[in-house]
């Protein structure tokens, strides 16, 4: 059966012959003398700190083994003391070479079941473990606590015997001065995983190098370790420190990794890149577990298992980093940019070798402990800006899709308007369209003279719509017209696109052919195809009965193609192919005459009687608008002036003698109309000229449709209106009676 070998441990129970009684790491606790009748008189005075390897020279192993036992109850007692577990629990494990296995560290049976069970087997050589951490352990305590330091320690290459000249001394002094004038010294903390190995071979208890530094320059007489030893540690540690100043972002990151590692599992070459590509430390600013999934052929919930147990062993550690630490204060300078700008300039100034997404590097300062001032962020182009403090994209940003929400057209000018004031007035008008154009999803289509319009995304096509169906039913416009049906088209939602807009709008579609301020679609737009059905029914009914009617022949051409009342008045007041002329007046877009050439009396306001007045000869004529009054009630409308003067019966006959009736002038109205404009086959639209003969008691009455008064050019010439009150005049009287 396949299976994976684990060798047994070396067993070897504390005290070992050879090694020290007491652990460097726990001196503080056991600086106190040997307690008296244990050792001979001529060793009296010694303290149980000194209890080195040196103790099984000069003593028995009986001694040895009662000295142990004193060591095991002053540990006990002092993890009895909540002030000093508090301090020992803060406290780093030393951490041996690289080269050295667990299994060979001559462990205790217990000690070794109790890491077992607490699974640390492979965290215990990382160095990433505090005191704490064991002591948490279920049946670990004082005496596991010293077989596991002296086993660590024993661990360490030796130093040569301790030193006493004073030429040592000085030499000492020396080195430990060329560390303290490195300033990063103070960065370098004894859990460090690429440094704090030297630290804790020297002075375990010191929380940083230059702290060493400090110790080792006043130290004073003979230290422990002899100064080739502590000089070979200085040095190299400079040597490191010089190292890690000249690494890349890429470099720097993947060596933290491999180093945090060590003393575990062996780190493959599949779980390092998994870790870098999760974490972004690649400079392509992260994947998902997913995608890495996918890539490497493990599930997400493995992936997730190798990043969660690299971020613990980088978590809550001082760890030095400068590299990362001077990209993360050059980042902080860099507000307002977009991420993918910023990556190229990390690359630019040095920082890395390619272009380094800083959503890797803020990944690492979390990890890290380091404390961000700024933040990422946007939704759709994501930049740096200043933490807790807001930014003017942000600012410019809501601004923008706030009055995009109400509004299908934006203009900068209006934008920078409804700015906060500290940002309108420290932005220029450029600023400000950079940095939309930098971070805002919109789509610029004019650009005079730096007050840019913006449409946003979205927007444009219903634009295009409407002028695409313009379009097809005028064939080709000019943009000043089209601009007018666009008006038409949005009478409440924010300003229209200005002329130039309109130009560059259909400049950026192809399906349009610009030349100067001339829109033409090619090819050329078919209405039947473009419109919808009842778009294309109110079409027809101007294609057929001519271009350009009354409401009241809209309504029922309209009525006769299946569309009811209400649709047609809302499609005559909303679509934008359609133009209003006059008040109830309606023609196709292109195809209707300018209100220059139409006669006064048509664009007045909407009113049955558009004009009056009394003839030298003592004749009064009215010009009426057949309304639904007249032309199925029973009165119309009569000026008041005339109505005092004019007032009683009249014999009415039309102008063509053929039709004939009976009229009443009083009350502010000429009543029983119906039945004579019935019998001249009046409809409603139609005009209806009306004279006055007191002196005969008589009146001529002439019809006149829309279409007619209208035919010629679509004028209505106040020649011919005269013409027809001239005829009325010169009838003869006999006709009347």
């Amino acid at each position: 059966m396949l299976g994976t070998v684990i060798k047994s441990p070396r067993i070897s129970n504390y005290p070992r012959r050879g090694h020290r009684l007491a652990p460097l790491a726990l001196r503080d606790v056991l600086d106190q003398p040997v307690p008296s009748g244990i050792l001979p008189g001529e060793a009296a005075g010694l303290r149980l700190c000194d209890l080195g390897a040196s103790a099984w020279s000069y003593f028995s192993d009986e001694v040895c083994a009662s000295l142990a036992k004193v060591i095991v109850v002053g540990v006990q007692r002092a993890l009895g003391t909540s002030g000093i577990v508090k301090t020992l629990c803060s406290r780093p494990l030393p951490r041996p070479p690289r080269d050295v296995e667990l299994w060979g560290l001559n462990l205790s049976l217990r000690t070794w079941n109790c890491l077992c069970k607490g699974k640390l087997t492979s965290e215990i050589l990382s160095g990433t473990l505090t005191m704490g951490d064991v002591l948490s352990l279920r049946g670990f305590g004082g005496a596991c606590l010293i077989d596991l330091l002296i086993s660590l320690e024993s661990s360490l290459p030796p130093p040569p015997p301790s030193m006493g000249s004073g030429e040592a001394t000085l030499r000492l002094g020396t080195s430990a001065k060329a560390i303290l004038d490195l300033p990063e010294s103070r960065q370098v903390s004894r859990d460090d995983p690429r440094l704090g190995d030297l630290l804790q071979g020297v002075f375990p208890e010191e929380p940083c190098l230059y702290q060493v530094a400090m110790r080792l320059q006043s130290a004073k007489g003979p230290i422990a370790w002899s100064a080739e030893w502590v000089d070979a540690q200085l040095a190299e540690a400079a040597r490191r420190i010089q190292h890690c100043l000249g690494m890349s972002l890429e470099e720097e990151l993947s060596d933290l990794l491999r180093c945090a590692h060590l003393g575990g599992s062996a780190l493959t070459e599949r779980n390092h890149r998994l870790m870098v590509q999760l974490l972004g430390w690649d400079g392509h600013g992260g994947s998902t577990l997913q995608q890495v999934g996918d890539t490497e052929g493990i599930t997400r919930e493995r992936a997730r298992q190798i990043l969660r147990r690299a971020v613990n062993k980088l978590e809550g550690r001082q760890i030095f980093a400068p590299t990362l630490d001077r990209a993360l204060s050059f980042l902080a300078e860099q507000q307002a940019l977009p991420l993918e700008a910023v990556a190229r300039r990390l690359a630019e100034e040095g920082f890395a070798k390619e272009p380094f997404h800083p959503r890797g590097l803020v990944r690492a300062a979390d990890i890290l402990g380091r404390n961000l001032t700024f933040d990422i962020r946007g939704t759709r182009r994501r930049y740096l800006a200043q933490r807790g403090v807001p930014d003017p994209v942000s600012a410019a940003l809501r601004t923008v899709y706030g009055m995009a929400s109400q509004r299908e057209l934006v203009q900068v000018s209006s934008i920078r308007r409804k700015l906060p004031k500290r940002w309108r007035d420290s932005l220029s008008t450029p600023q400000l369209v950079t940095m939309l154009k930098q971070f805002g999803n919109f789509d610029w289509l004019d650009e005079p003279e730096g007050q840019l319009s913006l449409a946003a995304q979205g927007f444009k096509r219903r634009w295009l719509r409407k002028i695409k169906k313009i379009l097809s039913v005028a064939g080709e416009m000019d943009v000043e017209d089209l601009r007018v049906c666009l008006l038409r088209a949005w009478p409440k939602r924010g300003p229209v696109p200005t002329m130039r807009t309109i130009v560059a709008l259909c400049a950026q579609a192809p399906e349009y052919r610009v030349e100067g301020t001339r829109i033409t679609p090619d090819p050329l737009l078919d209405w039947n195809t473009v419109l919808s059905p009842r778009e294309r029914a109110l079409v027809s009914v101007f294609s057929d009965r001519g271009p350009l009617l009354f409401t009241d022949t809209i309504l029922r051409e309209g009525g006769e193609r299946g569309l009811n009342t209400g649709t047609v008045r809302l499609l005559l007041t909303t679509l934008p192919f359609i133009t209003k002329v006059a008040p109830t007046l309606y023609c196709l877009a292109g195809s209707g005459p300018s209100r220059s050439r139409l006669h006064p009396s048509l664009i007045r306001a909407r009113s049955v009687l558009l004009d009056c007045d009394q003839t030298s000869n003592n004749y009064a004529w009215f010009l009426f608008r057949v309304s639904a009054g007249m032309a199925y009630g029973n009165s119309a409308t009569c000026h008041c002036a005339i109505r005092k003067r004019f007032r009683g019966r009249y014999h009415l006959i039309a102008s063509d003698r053929m039709t004939s009736g009976t009229i009443l002038v009083r009350s502010g109205a000429i009543l029983d109309m119906r039945e004579f404009i019935r019998g001249i086959g009046g409809v409603q639209g139609d005009f209806l000229v009306l004279a006055l003969l007191p002196e005969t008691g008589a009146a001529v009455a002439s019809l006149i449709s829309a279409e007619d008064l209208l035919a010629d050019g679509f004028t209505c010439s106040p020649t011919r209106l005269h013409s027809l009150l001239h005829a009325a005049e010169s009838m003869p009287l006999g006709a009347l009676k």
